[in-house]
């Protein structure tokens, strides 16, 4: 019998930049990593012979929802900002859960549009969205 693993949403840290340790994450669903390339795919030719493609393409889109006033919500938005000004606003990533699942690395990050925002009695979360131009996961 194989032992039970256990999940904390505590023990899952995201790093941007390098430096900046996110903080203000909503409860429920806060980082979703979306495979965007590195598909296998498949051609048939005219007389049936199939031909396939394997994408090198290591790029992900990575949805943070954040709270509302999060130290991230300031830093993502200096760096979008920045981005739009002059075109300096990549940066790298870091997500690493601390108990079983493996890391993930992404280099030439970049916010890709002003985070969505929501308006309600309570406190709303934001959604970012950030293209990786490089990313992988790292099993341990």
């Amino acid at each position: 019998m194989q032992e039970p693993k256990t999940y904390r949403s505590d023990n899952v840290k995201l790093v941007l930049g390098g430096t900046h340790i996110a903080s203000g994450l909503p409860k429920d669903s806060f980082i979703k990593i979306t495979p965007n390339g590195g598909d296998t795919s498949y051609v048939a030719g005219a007389y049936g012979e199939i031909v396939r493609t394997i994408d090198p393409t290591k790029m992900f889109n990575v949805t943070i929802q954040t709270l509302y006033g999060s130290a991230t919500d300031s830093w993502l938005m200096q760096r979008y900002k920045r981005d739009r000004k002059n075109g300096d606003g990549m940066f790298p990533m870091m997500v690493k859960d601390l108990g079983n699942d493996p890391l993930f690395n992404g280099q030439y990050c970049s916010v890709v549009n002003y985070a969505e925002r929501e308006y309600s009695s309570t406190a709303s979360t934001h959604t970012w969205n950030i293209l990786v131009g490089y990313g992988e996961f790292e099993d341990e």
